[in-house]
């Protein structure tokens, strides 16, 4: 096991738009791509016409956000811990369309967390990792996380668009780039559309020339497949 002393907060209340992903390595580069844990990246803006005050990874991201909604029960305020393999396996399960919830531990009262292969296949008796019972069973064949709820809290705002936008790597013979596969986002508070695609960075030298979502990418004349370079984030990514 490890630990994060001091982990990011970001108050989900507090900024016009908060996003946040499971960070994976790229599915393709001109640099060598190196296996890697997921880690948690977030960006912030204070207003939607602002630039971004955060855009970067951090290896585990705590939101906090009013109860108003009832995501968790009583109380004023609530902390959901964002950490890499709960991001992960969230991602994951979305991609897949498995079916979702969060059930609380019968005895414990614990939200319950799938990881691993319980985060793989929905099921109904869930095993609690807090109290160590066997004992809670929901209604249907779920994956549990707490990320559910917390996702669903934006979930009237996290439409999808594909960019009406395409870029030809072939005319950049000679540049450094970097692909990864656009992921679903666990929070989205932006009124705006989550643009969803293939993100590219094209570098001339030191200088960063494209930093952006396509709906088309060619490289070598041939069309990028979404889910393919998915999968090849997803086999390069250590859990």
């Amino acid at each position: 096991m490890s630990y994060e002393i001091e982990p990011f907060v970001v108050n989900l209340d507090k900024h016009a738009e908060v996003g946040i992903w499971c960070s994976m390595p790229a599915a393709l580069s001109t640099a060598e791509i190196k296996p890697r844990p997921p880690k948690i990246h977030v960006h912030v803006r204070d207003t939607p016409q602002a630039d971004k005050r955060i855009d970067k990874d951090f290896t585990v991201a705590s939101t906090i956000h009013s109860t108003r909604e009832g995501l968790f029960g009583e109380g004023e305020l609530a902390r959901v811990d964002i950490t890499p393999a709960a991001a992960f396996n969230f991602v994951c399960a979305l991609e897949a369309h498995l079916e979702m919830g969060c059930i609380d531990c019968s005895n414990c009262g614990y939200p319950h967390l799938d990881l691993g292969d319980f985060a793989k296949t929905p099921h109904r008796k869930h095993f609690c990792a807090n109290c160590g019972r066997d004992s809670t069973w929901s209604k249907g064949a779920i994956i549990s996380t707490p990320l559910k709820p917390l996702h669903d809290r934006t979930a009237t705002r996290l439409t999808t668009l594909l960019p009406d936008r395409s870029l030809n790597l072939d005319d950049h013979k000679g540049r450094n780039y970097t692909v990864w596969a656009s992921t679903p986002a666990i929070v989205w508070t932006a009124s705006r559309p989550q643009e969803y695609g293939i993100h590219v960075h094209v570098h001339d030298g030191a200088d960063r020339i494209i930093d952006e979502t396509f709906g088309e990418v060619i490289l070598n004349g041939k069309a990028l497949v979404r889910e393919e370079l998915l999968q090849a984030m997803i086999d390069r990514t250590i859990v």
